[in-house]
């Protein structure tokens, strides 16, 4: 994965147009007024959402992160965080 794909799935994240809610469950929605576009996350898609929105996590970290809690070896864990990004960034766009 390219860092430009995690710098851009953060940047479209902490844009103006994205309003995001995360409920008690551990779900989330985004949305997109501009857009008229409404996105739902299960819990592990929540996730990575808001350790994306962390300005201070890299994109190792989210990857390290993923792998401890969802207890994934590192390769599987790098593999779904850059399926989901992509995904998010197609998405988004």
């Amino acid at each position: 994965m390219h860092n430009d794909n995690f710098n851009e799935a953060r940047q479209a994240l902490l844009s103006d147009e994205l309003s995001e809610t995360f409920l008690a469950d551990g779900t989330g929605v985004l949305l997109n007024i501009e857009k008229n576009q409404v996105l739902s996350l299960n819990r592990t898609g929540a996730h990575i959402v808001r350790m994306l929105m962390n300005e201070e996590l890299g994109y190792p970290d989210l990857v390290r992160r993923m792998s401890e809690e969802y207890q994934l070896d590192a390769s599987q864990a790098k593999q779904d965080v850059d399926e989901f990004i992509t995904d998010l960034i197609a998405l988004l766009h």
